[in-house]
């Protein structure tokens, strides 16, 4: 278990997956990985192939590393009810439209990525204002700027009546608009 209560119950790298329905034990995880550099040998749990942690039954599905995991070939077995995705394009579109179908949510990359480049726009902001904000005060802007954000994906999904991804395009597509409208870029 994780410090909130979440049990994480299958984790994979280059080498293989590990899974235990009973959850993983992370301090065990990360002393062998400190120690091996991978996961293949790893007690912590049964030993599968690494594509095999996708298709693990659990609540929320986390691919954080590479695009293209989450595939036409795949997506009928993801036994999940979330899927966030923490890799730049792990889901390609036609498993997009078979995750839709199952009623799978899918909270988009533009989305569950956007810490790491709002944080270096907060360092950007930082220097050019001379300002030195501590961890806490970058932490609370972060989260309101992030729960902002969802919630314009959010409102724009009911509006339109789409996908969370397809809102966030959308949302994208409309503030890039109003840029350009304000700074006179069309008449």
């Amino acid at each position: 278990m994780d410090g909130r209560g979440a049990r994480v119950v299958a984790v994979s790298d280059v080498t293989t997956g590990i899974v235990n329905p009973d959850g993983l034990d992370l301090a065990l995880l990360s002393a062998w990985v400190s120690e091996h550099r991978f996961l293949r040998g790893c007690p912590a749990g049964r030993a599968v192939d690494r594509l095999d942690v996708l298709t693990t039954a659990c609540d929320v599905l986390i691919p954080a590393a590479l695009e293209g995991q989450i595939t036409a070939e795949n997506a009928h077995r993801l036994d999940c009810r979330l899927v966030l995705e923490a890799a730049n394009g792990p889901t390609t579109p036609a498993a997009d439209r078979i995750l839709a179908e199952r009623e799978i949510r899918l909270v988009p990359d533009v989305l569950v990525n956007a810490g790491g480049v709002t944080v270096s726009y907060f360092e950007w902001v930082q220097d050019q204002q001379k300002l030195a904000w501590d961890d806490a005060e970058v932490a609370r802007r972060l989260h309101a700027m992030l729960r902002a954000a969802f919630a314009r994906v959010l409102g724009t999904s009911q509006r339109l009546g789409c996908d969370w991804r397809t809102a966030a395009q959308a949302v994208a597509l409309e503030r890039v608009a109003q840029a350009a409208e304000l700074r006179s870029i069309y008449p």
